[in-house]
């Protein structure tokens, strides 16, 4: 899958997910950084199979906007004087029909420790903590 695979990690419900860095010669113009999230079934005759994959966009939206209608996009904190270029990030399931959930982590996320779901086919978002989002998704990925 790629270069800087971590160790795999045992969910409750018997399947097994690794993080993948990949390298540099993978990911589009715009990406800084990409890491992709596999799965394996119990089945030892299964592959590993992509789930999700994260990407660094750096500010290459923002940036290609601010220069086709003139307009300075940074964020300025008035307080300390800096200025800021908004990142993205994005998270791309390989196909809808593998994986209906959105799960969005922002600028809350640090604080509080939660995440937005939003289920694709019926678009209702909901906030819960990182701790209930394994058992989220188990309840919703049965068979998947």
């Amino acid at each position: 899958m790629g270069s800087g695979t971590g160790p795999p990690y045992r969910l409750d419900f018997g399947a097994w997910l690794r993080r993948t860095e990949r390298p540099p010669g993978d990911l589009a113009h715009f990406a800084t950084r990409g890491t992709a999230l596999a799965y394996h079934y119990r089945d030892p005759e299964s592959e590993w199979g992509e789930l999700e994959r994260i990407v660094d966009r750096s500010d290459d939206d923002l940036a290609r906007h601010a220069r086709a209608s003139w307009a300075d996009l940074r964020y300025y904190d008035q307080r300390t004087g800096d200025c800021y270029a908004g990142h993205r990030a994005a998270i791309a399931a390989p196909g809808r029909d593998r994986n209906p959930h959105c799960v969005t982590v922002d600028s809350y996320t640090l604080g509080d420790r939660s995440v937005t779901v939003r289920d694709r086919d019926t678009m209702r978002q909901e906030r819960m903590g990182l701790d209930a989002l394994e058992g989220y998704l188990a309840e919703r990925l049965v068979g998947c």
